[in-house]
């Protein structure tokens, strides 16, 4: 199993079945299990649409990252919020 890291990360994955015209969506994804996560950007890897997966695991890292607060300070705003 796997550990949580002490201090925030972000994790990005470039995700894209096909290459397509236009600039991938950036999406926001909430979620405190690796498994889960590492799911849900396997399922958005295979979908049509070009994306730009950011991985935060609670809450409290994602107001972070909206407010683009301490290690989120470049981070780009997201076009879509999920949440587990």
């Amino acid at each position: 199993m796997k550990t949580k890291a002490k201090s925030p990360q972000l994790r990005t994955r470039k995700t894209a079945a096909e290459p397509s015209a236009g600039e991938p969506i950036e999406i926001l994804l909430v979620e405190d299990t690796d498994y889960d996560a590492k799911r849900t950007m396997n399922a958005l890897k295979t979908g049509k649409v070009r994306n730009r997966v950011n991985w935060v695991e609670d809450g409290v890292e994602a107001i972070a990252y909206l407010r683009r607060q301490g290690t989120y300070s470049a981070a780009t705003r997201p076009d879509l919020i999920l949440l587990d």
